[in-house]
């Protein structure tokens, strides 16, 4: 089924044939393919494959949406527009060719899709709102060198994926972009200034930095201000010990997050504040002696379920609220004397 414009171009409305390998024609009664239609293909089970030819230029909203056995896709390089959930949940996809016209993927357009692997041409400066999200099988995918944002849960759950280049065009990534994915290792380039913690996954073994970042440097692997004052993020895939250097002032809101394998952090002499949710999550966390911090925030070890005692120094230590909720802390020692209180 399709409709012809004013214009004389052809818009595929629905799908009602065989099935199979499905070729899209360029042309109908001499008149210009040019759109899928929103849910044109929609739920269709017999279609297992489909050539969009060059001469389309946008792909609707959930046009291919639940093809469940659709295993392969060519999007012809006419192709500019691929619409909001137009592949979601199509399990069996493994295989898409997309062309080099590409221009904007709108939100969930691959959403729960099989896909394997995908080549994104440099034309897309657009990647909607949880694009990929739960590509489960989904181990390689360039960013495009034009893109500057990556949004929201655009790789959440992608387990598979385990390395990504992101671009020195990128200069944000906005919540949960790698959440709950694979990734072991992570490269800030020199043009990334925003993020949100929620931006790395829990897998995350190291941070790196882009040399003469203006904003940000690593040490060890781990995330610090320009500065060296203020850790800002420690890869939570890390097992074990981890001391903070000497020169660090502050461990920054929500920095150790969710980082179930650290079993023990240490504090320089230098640490004076612990930032909201610090340590929240930090579930193998038993003992802490916080030395010379003075500040603890809001939630800094909530839901570290483990924890069961912690150290004073002789510094005097402010507690924010529900700084140990959630925890099994039963004894906290002080390490100075009563004169030193005072």
């Amino acid at each position: 089924y399709y409709e012809v414009g004013d214009d004389g171009n052809v818009t595929i409305t629905r799908y009602a044939g065989e099935g199979g390998d499905v070729t899209i024609p360029d042309q109908i009664d001499g008149n210009p393919v040019t759109a899928i239609a929103n849910h044109a293909f929609w739920n269709n089970q017999d279609s297992t494959s489909v050539t969009i030819p060059d001469s389309v230029i946008s792909i609707g909203g959930s046009a291919f949406a639940r093809c469940k056995n659709l295993t392969s896709v060519v999007i012809g390089d006419g192709v500019t527009s691929i619409g909001y959930r137009a592949f979601a949940e199509t399990i069996n996809l493994t295989d898409v060719t997309v062309g080099n016209g590409v221009v904007r993927i709108e939100a969930r357009a691959f959403y729960r899709s099989g896909i394997t692997s995908m080549v994104l041409p440099d034309t897309v400066v657009y990647i909607g709102t949880s694009a990929f999200e739960e590509c489960k099988t989904l181990a390689s995918i360039n960013i495009p060198t034009g893109l500057e944002t990556l949004a929201n849960r655009t790789f959440y759950k992608c387990e598979s994926l385990q390395s990504i280049v992101i671009p020195e065009s990128v200069y944000e990534m906005s919540g949960e972009v790698f959440a709950y994915s694979g990734l072991t290792s992570i490269h800030i380039p020199t043009t990334l200034e925003y993020f949100d913690y929620l931006s790395f996954p829990t897998t995350l073994q190291s941070i790196t930095v882009g040399e003469e970042h203006p904003y940000y440097i690593d040490i060890d692997g781990v995330l610090f201000n320009l500065e060296g004052t203020t850790l800002l993020r420690y890869p939570a895939g890390r097992v074990g010990i981890y001391a903070a250097p000497e020169g660090v002032t502050t461990i920054g809101d929500r920095a150790f997050y969710d980082a179930v394998g650290l079993s023990t952090v240490t504090f320089s002499d230098s640490v004076e504040t612990i930032g909201m949710g610090a340590f929240a999550y930090c579930s193998a966390l038993t003992w802490v002696d916080f030395n010379n911090v003075v500040n603890v925030g809001l939630s800094a070890f909530t839901n570290c379920s483990n924890l069961a005692s912690v150290a004073m120094g002789t510094s005097t230590i402010y507690f924010d609220g529900a700084a140990f909720a959630n925890t099994k802390l039963s004894s906290v020692w002080y390490r100075g004397t009563e004169a030193d209180r005072e």
